[in-house]
């Protein structure tokens, strides 16, 4: 039999293939992970497609394993053989939902017999008086499908909470609005058209269907498939491989700790969605795996490091008799930890969420708490503190004052080491996730974790370091530090109240936009007249001629006195709802003495909001450690 040959026996329509068969797919597989391109790409076949017998579409391959209880009965009295879906669910998934919005299509132009005849072949028939559906989803995303997908549109109730749960809604929406620009096109002729996309998907459409008859066999083929298409992330590759050990453990509490890890992974991926975060997945993962496995940065080689961490061969070979026991044990510790970074990582990230920090009962402690967190974000150097943030959550020893004390020193750390000095955004990196490691497995204190940052600190930024660079007047407004500065000095001069200045809009907006020269760089007579080409040159870009500023371009290159105004005179200093514009107000010209007493009142407090005194310990610092790093950012 030639390749086509044998190829061609497996084809089957999606007519046959809902017949008399129900589909399970495996909580080991990933959620749904379709998006609108891959729609749209089926939608376009769909609509090239010829009606006729002699036309077919080829919509991939699906593999299944019966499962050990075969055979179900619905209420009918008809009997289905049950398959889990070791390959093509996402298919198998889209096909369903296409099928349910045609069926709704047919609905809503009053048709009522085949639309129920159709939802019952093709979406769900009944046992003992319930919705049986012809396809199961994997426990992240079934609940979601069958009562926000293929429910009777009265009965949807639910909003997606995952990125899984999306997609699916995501997808719904897209056929939905396919159909629904049909029907406007064709206006009477729609009904027709309908039925004839109902031929093509029920008897055009075909699949390549092959059965894995050994059970040993499915968990090699789920892997050999997964390397094709869109790619597992390595959060998915971890829980499915999870999953795929618990089979191994029947007897010693598998079962109930495919559960957990099910219960687990849905709190995880429901968490990192809440905060937007869904896309950071895998760096949580590596994260947790430095705080609580390996803190060897470069050691970390994705799932493949937990998959050799908790392989049945290695497990078996180091722990005799009671390997099941401990095997089954340490993934539940591991999963445990996973689910508690999860909402340290998320917190981390994302303070502005409601539910950040809602471990701290002090109102005004997880105030300040959010506050520095969001100073962390801005300073755009994660990477190298979240293992340690992570750690202090882990650690149930921590106190609330603690981590705030960690999050104060690291904020320092960040603007002294990598906005001040330039320092990549890994110096340090490997003794900081050493320390995390320890800290978590409470070798060490939290003091221990301060005065290993600030040695740090110290090593790459002295005072003496700091003060020359502060004090150099140079070109600032090339700094990528600058907006940073000038959004922690407008928050210094509000005292608490509030600031007119959103940080993200800020953040994105262009700096010529967003930071006025005072001395403006494009001098006319009026500064000609009061500065000279050299003070001219030495100040346009220093920090004391820069302030931040909502209307740039309302100033353009206007007198100091125009630019000052008065309260009520239109765009002016005076009438800005910046503190740092409306400070301006108390100089009576803009001069260069002037300019060198605001830029020395800028520098002093800037040594002041970052002061930390040298480190005098005896931590000890080698150029290897600074070799071993290696950026991740």
């Amino acid at each position: 039999m030639s390749e086509r040959e044998a190829v061609m026996e497996h084809l089957q329509t999606v007519q046959n293939l809902f017949k008399d068969q129900l589909f399970s797919i495996p909580d080991y597989q990933r959620g749904y992970a379709w998006e609108e391109q891959q729609c749209q790409d089926l939608w376009d076949d769909l609509e090239l497609l010829d009606v006729g017998p002699e036309h077919e579409h080829y919509a991939g391959t699906l593999v299944l394993h019966a499962r050990p209880e075969s055979f179900i009965s619905d209420d009918n009295g008809d009997n289905f053989k049950q398959y889990d879906v070791v390959d093509g669910q996402q298919r198998l998934t889209t096909l369903s939902i296409l099928i349910n919005e045609m069926i709704r299509q047919l609905e809503s132009l009053g048709e009522t017999t085949l639309p129920n005849a159709l939802r019952v072949r093709y979406i769900a028939t009944t046992k003992n008086g319930e919705a049986l559906p012809k396809l199961q989803l994997n426990r992240d995303t079934n609940d979601f499908y069958k009562k926000s997908i293929i429910a009777p549109a009265k009965d949807i109730t639910e909003a997606p909470q995952i990125m899984s749960e999306k997609r699916l809604a995501d997808v719904q929406q897209f056929f939905r609005d396919c159909f629904d620009k049909q029907k406007d096109l064709l206006n009477e002729k729609y009904l027709d058209w309908l039925n004839d996309m109902r031929t093509k998907i029920i008897s055009q459409v075909k699949l390549t269907v092959y059965p894995v008859p050994k059970a040993s066999d499915v968990g090699i083929i789920f892997e050999v498939m997964n390397n094709r298409g869109k790619q597992l992330t390595d959060m998915e590759k971890v829980k499915n491989y999870m999953l795929y050990v618990c089979t191994k453990l029947p007897e010693c509490g598998g079962e109930d700790l495919a559960a957990y890890i099910n219960d687990a992974w849905k709190y995880i991926h429901e968490t990192v969605m809440a905060y937007d975060l869904a896309s950071k997945e895998d760096a949580l993962l590596r994260f947790n795996w430095i705080v609580t496995q390996n803190y060897r940065a470069k050691e970390w080689d994705g799932s493949k490091s937990v998959k050799e961490k908790f392989s049945l061969k290695s497990h078996k070979n180091l722990h005799g008799e009671e390997w099941r026991e401990k095997l089954r044990d340490d993934i539940r510790r591991y999963v445990e930890l996973l689910k508690q970074s999860c909402k340290a990582y998320c917190d981390i990230n994302s303070p502005e969420k409601d539910k950040a920090f809602d471990n701290i009962d002090d109102a005004n402690l997880k105030k300040q708490v959010v506050e520095y967190s969001h100073k962390l974000v801005r300073l755009n150097t994660m990477a190298i503190f979240t293992p340690m943030l992570i750690a202090f959550r882990l650690n149930t020893k921590t106190t609330p004052e603690e981590y705030l004390d960690l999050l104060r020193i690291c904020e320092k750390y960040a603007f002294r080491v990598f906005h001040m000095m330039n320092r990549r955004a890994d110096a340090g990196q490997s003794a900081f996730y050493m320390t995390a490691f320890d800290y978590f497995a409470d070798k060490v204190n939290s003091q221990d974790v301060y005065g290993v940052i600030h040695s740090w600190l110290t090593h790459f930024c002295s005072k003496e370091d700091f003060e020359e660079e502060v004090d150099e007047i140079t070109d600032w407004y090339g700094w990528r530090g600058l907006k940073y500065f000038l959004f922690e000095y407008e928050l210094h001069l509000a005292k608490g109240a509030n600031v007119h200045l959103d940080w993200a809009a800020f953040q994105r907006k262009d700096k010529k936009d967003t930071i006025e020269h005072i001395l403006p760089q494009t001098p006319s007579k009026y500064w000609k007249q009061h500065w000279t080409t050299k003070q001219r040159n030495e100040a346009l870009h220093d920090i004391g001629n820069l302030v931040v500023t909502l209307d740039n371009s309302s100033y353009s290159n206007k007198g100091f006195d125009e630019k000052k105004g008065s309260p009520g005179a239109g765009v002016c200093y005076a009438n800005s709802s910046l503190f740092s514009e409306k400070e301006l107000c108390v100089y009576d010209d803009w001069t260069y003495e002037t300019y060198l007493r605001r830029r020395e009142k800028l520098a002093n407090w800037m040594k002041e909001r970052w002061y930390i005194e040298d480190y005098e310990g005896d931590e000890d610092i080698s150029e290897t450690d600074e070799e071993e790093d290696e950026d991740i950012e």
